[in-house]
């Protein structure tokens, strides 16, 4: 066999190899690549029309959507993701987790017996922070869409900072009196210890919400 002959061989071969790959190609971005790329086109237009879109200032309409449906852990992530790094972001994001898991506790609580004249304070007080802290995270990120430095708006934020801070703990402590409250007999001294900190929630609450006026 001589050069022209191995020659014509050899690219014949390379045309044939080049027609196979373009057929696999063309054959993976029709049932493959397309799809996905169909796909993600749907859920971008679902996305659109049916998610809430946490724009600056507006992050309580948001939430308002599928708050009940969220866990601590998405929703703290959410919020991570639509606050500015400041320290007031991160008190905002405890405080709604906490508020979040006291929501849960709530419903725990009532399927395991707990009467529901003593859940019903707990749930107005749960429902009016969990209403305030949106509030404040639609200031907050209303506040950062002017892309301003923190440092300039640092000293406004600072009793928001402290009462959010007393917030958490006044809900802990409450999902730590509803846990107790659960297993309490009448009259036991964990009941009274429960009441405490439920009383001690609404004042904490009352506190965050002279800084969240329009929230309820």
């Amino acid at each position: 066999m001589d050069l022209a002959t191995i020659a014509t061989v050899l690219f014949t071969y390379i045309i044939v190899l080049g027609i196979i790959a373009v057929t696999v190609i063309a054959v993976t971005a029709a049932f493959v690549i397309l799809p996905v790329i169909a796909a993600r086109r749907a859920f971008a237009r679902f996305r659109r029309r049916y998610v809430p879109q946490f724009r600056p200032g507006q992050i309580s309409e948001g939430f308002r959507f599928y708050y009940g449906t969220m866990h601590r852990r998405s929703l703290e992530r959410t919020l991570r993701r639509v606050l500015p790094k400041w320290p007031v972001s991160a008190k905002l994001v405890a405080a709604a987790g906490e508020l979040a898991d006291l929501r849960a506790g709530l419903n725990a609580a009532a399927g395991a017996g707990v009467t529901r004249g003593i859940l019903l304070p707990i749930e107005e007080e749960t429902e009016i922070a969990t209403a305030a802290i949106w509030r404040i995270a639609d200031r907050v990120s209303a506040a950062a869409a002017h892309n301003v430095s923190y440092q300039l708006l640092a000293p406004g934020l600072e009793p928001e900072i402290e009462q959010l801070t007393n917030l958490v703990l006044a809900v802990r402590q409450a999902r730590e009196g509803l846990a107790q409250l659960t297993l309490a007999h009448e009259e036991s001294r964990e009941l009274v210890v429960a009441e405490r900190h439920f009383r001690a929630l609404g004042e904490a609450t009352t506190a965050v919400l002279r800084l969240a006026p329009h929230a309820t």
